[in-house]
C-alpha cells in the first residue's frame, strides 16, 4: 500500500502526542522558513519528525534545505526521519548531517522506532517564534470569557462552544463541559491543535 504525505503527517503528529508530547504542531507555516511536518514539546524539549514518503522526497531534504546543511539552524532538538521501510532505512542515516537523526518506520500498522534520535544542537529562537505564532492564530476563546474564567465558570454543568481559529476560519471545534478536571493541555488536544 502506499502511504501519502498528509496521512504520514498525521500519524507522525499522533505518535508524538502517544509519546507524551503536547502540545503538537504539523505543518505548521509561521514567520520561519522551516515548517516542520510534524513537532511536540515536552519537559522543555522539542521532538520533530520529517517524513518522506517516497525516495526522492528524502534525497532531496538534504540537498535543498539550508536548515538541513546547517543543523543548529534547525528546529527540533530531537530529529525522526518517518517514511515506510521501502523508503529509506538506518544506513540513510549513516552522514555526518544526519548521524544523530533517528528513524521511524511506518507499513500499515504500528509506528516502529528503528533508531532512536539523539540530542542535538538546535535554534530556540525559531521555536519560540513558532510557539508564538501559534498562540496567536488558535485565540481560544469562549463567548466573551477568557480562558482562565471558563475554567472558574460556577456552573459545572454548564457547557459551551470552544472556538479555535485555524486558517483563518472562526468554527466551533468541540462541545466542552466546564468543570474543574479540564485543562488548557485537553483543551488543547481535543481542539486538534496537538
Amino acid at each position: 500500500m502506499e502511504y501519502t504525505h498528509p496521512m504520514l503527517v498525521l500519524k507522525a503528529a499522533r505518535w508524538l502526542s502517544d509519546q507524551g508530547y503536547c502540545p503538537v504542531l504539523s505543518e505548521f507555516t509561521s514567520s520561519i522558513t522551516e515548517i516542520p511536518d510534524a513537532i511536540g514539546w515536552r519537559d522543555n524539549k522539542s521532538c520533530l519528525v520529517e517524513v518522506k514518503s517516497s525516495r526522492a522526497d528524502f534525497l532531496a531534504e538534504s540537498r535543498d534545505k539550508f536548515f538541513r546543511r546547517q543543523p543548529e539552524a534547525g528546529v527540533g532538538r530531537l530529529r525522526y526521519f518517518m517514511a515506510p521501510s521501502s523508503v529509506m532505512g538506518i544506513e540513510d542515516l549513516a552522514t555526518p548531517l544526519l548521524n544523530l537523526w533517528g528513524l521511524l518506520h511506518f507499513d500499515g500498522g504500528e509506528i516502529r522506532v528503528v533508531k532512536k534520535a539523539r540530542a542535538q544542537r538546535f535554534n530556540h529562537e525559531q521555536e519560540i517564534a513558532m510557539l508564538a505564532s501559534a498562540l496567536r492564530r488558535v485565540h481560544v476563546r469562549i463567548s466573551p470569557m477568557t480562558l482562565k474564567e471558563f475554567f472558574r465558570a460556577d456552573s459545572e454543568n454548564a457547557v459551551r462552544p470552544l472556538y479555535v481559529v485555524k486558517a483563518g476560519q472562526r468554527q466551533p471545534v468541540i462541545q466542552l463541559k466546564a468543570d474543574s478536571t479540564a485543562t488548557e493541555s485537553a483543551v488543547m488536544q481535543e481542539t486538534g491543535v496537538s
